[in-house]
């Protein structure tokens, strides 16, 4: 089974092992590039109910979108990616991210300026944990809001836009207790990034 993520950015150049600038550039546009891969593995995450996180053994391709043909250097490309391989692993996708449970497939580059600038996320599960299996279905769901852990009919899902600097980024899949009037109102104005938004 393979989970697609898209993130709307591109890996930052301040990455590349060519580029020289002060280390404070460069660490601002690793948190953004971070936090955009973040909360976009999150709401992938909580979308794939057919899949137990963290992955143990995954390989990861990525395709990197630009809008105008140049020639680019897959190395330089991944290694631009190093803070969204980091946000990967902090969102729970993937148990870590050294040798032994990552393996880097295929750095693709497409040139398309309807779509760019994107960076396609693709893991692709290699191995279970012993014992571990699929699970196709719950019986209980935890709410968002209140924490209980609560029967799949008295569970809704309240979907919301993501928005990082502006830019829509992903959705929000938010549950919450279809028969509490509080959880109902909480789940409006909720956000599993508030305050970095």
């Amino acid at each position: 089974m393979i989970v697609r993520i898209e993130v709307p950015f591109l890996p930052p150049v301040e990455y590349s092992p060519n580029w020289r600038g002060h280390w404070v550039e460069k660490h601002k546009a690793g948190e953004v590039y971070h936090d955009a891969v973040f909360y976009c593995c999150v709401d992938a995450r909580n979308r794939e109910y057919r899949i137990s996180f963290p992955l143990v053994k995954a390989k990861l391709n990525l395709t990197v979108v630009f809008a105008e043909p140049r020639l680019r250097d897959q190395d330089n490309l991944l290694t631009r990616f190093k803070p969204g391989l980091d946000a990967v692993v902090d969102s729970g996708l993937v148990l870590d991210d050294d040798v032994e449970h990552l393996e880097i497939g295929q750095v693709e580059v497409v040139v398309d300026p309807e779509r760019a600038p994107l960076t396609i996320i693709e893991l692709d599960e290699i191995k279970k944990l012993e014992g571990q299996k699929m699970v196709t279905a719950f019986d209980t769901w935890k709410c968002h809001i209140c924490g209980e852990e609560r029967p799949n009919g008295k569970i809704s899902v309240l979907t919301k836009p993501l928005i990082i600097n502006g830019q829509a980024c992903g959705e929000q899949n938010i549950r919450y207790c279809n028969d509490r009037p509080a959880c109902i109102e909480r789940a409006k104005e909720f956000s599993f990034f508030e305050g970095r938004e």
